[in-house]
């Protein structure tokens, strides 16, 4: 039966130390400041949703954020991922965002 969609579920057993997922919302802080923190969570693709979200308090000026999206049924939910145009997009500490190495907003 159809029902809501699970919970995010974070894994802090994937993710660096000092890396912190308030509440189990959206929001991750690392704590540490160093290294490269990564922040783990599952849910599952459900009711056509196709968009995520992401809240960024600080960016050093000299850091970047990467960010990797994966399904393991991708195949079953083609119709409902962003198109291809949308797949690889940065964001730069300056205020840039950055799609296939050219330049789509701020700066």
């Amino acid at each position: 039966t159809d029902g809501p969609p699970p919970p995010h579920r974070w894994d802090p057993e994937l993710c660096n130390k000092g890396v912190v997922l308030s509440n189990y919302d959206t929001h991750a802080k690392n704590l540490v400041q160093t290294g490269y923190p990564t922040v783990v969570t599952t849910s599952v693709c459900r009711f056509g949703k196709t968009y995520i979200e992401l809240y960024i308090d600080y960016l050093p000026e000299s850091g970047f954020l990467m960010l990797g999206i994966a399904g393991g049924n991708v195949h079953e939910c083609l119709e409902r991922v962003p198109p291809p145009q949308y797949h690889h997009w940065g964001y730069a500490s300056t205020g840039e965002i950055w799609a296939h190495g050219v330049k789509e907003m701020g700066g």
